[in-house]
């Protein structure tokens, strides 16, 4: 079955490619595969982007009512269509570009496995998220807890810290979630989802 993410907010849907050379040296904490269908609803039950990923073709697709975004991979080349964002790997993390100017930096620390963090271009942490035994904590870059990703009742429920709930989702991989509810704009979201969700870049 092909997985598939659904989380909330549209977005707009240009062109745009993006080539990246991956270091040997870095690595990455893939997300799990999916066994079936992972959906995100908001806080009201609505179902407003879906994510599905054809694993055979390593290719990545959000889907909303304004347009869609696809993220193929080939080897270290990743190529982004339906929206103006590039990904750019360096030793230090990955970049993620809309339409020209940095938005934020991914790290992901090998010594550290289910720790991600999603700093600003000064190097300010946006979000620190630590995902551990099927669920995950946002804290900011003070290490004040923001948001909470934990199973409720088969699900995955995100909540802030006085336990309103974020979303909904309907997955296992609460790392991914986490990602899916930090401050950055949606479409930057849903490439660095469809990122998480692909194979690891190979280098040549």
């Amino acid at each position: 079955m092909t997985p598939s993410v659904v989380f909330g907010i549209a977005f707009a849907a240009p062109l745009a490619a993006c080539s990246d050379r991956t270091p040997a040296a870095v690595q990455r904490d893939p997300a799990p595969a999916a066994a079936g269908p992972i959906v995100v609803r908001t806080q009201g039950g609505a179902q407003e982007l879906s994510i599905a990923v054809d694993l055979a073709k390593d290719e990545c697709t959000a889907t909303t009512t304004n347009g869609s975004i696809t993220v193929a991979r080939a080897g270290a080349t990743t190529t982004i269509v339906g929206a103006p964002i590039d990904l750019e790997r360096t030793p230090a993390g990955d970049w993620l570009t809309k339409a020209g100017a940095r938005v934020a930096r991914l790290y992901r620390d090998p010594a550290r496995p289910g720790h991600t963090d999603v700093l600003d271009l000064d190097g300010v942490a946006i979000a620190r998220i630590d995902a551990a035994d099927g669920s995950a904590t946002l804290a900011d870059a003070a290490g004040h807890a923001v948001a909470h990703v934990a199973p409720v009742g088969g699900r995955l429920v995100a909540t802030d810290p006085r336990d309103a709930v974020i979303a909904y989702v309907q997955a296992d991989d609460a790392a991914l979630a986490a990602l899916l509810v930090v401050p950055l704009p949606v479409d930057v979201r849903a490439v660095a989802a469809c990122d998480r969700l692909l194979p690891a870049p190979v280098s040549p």
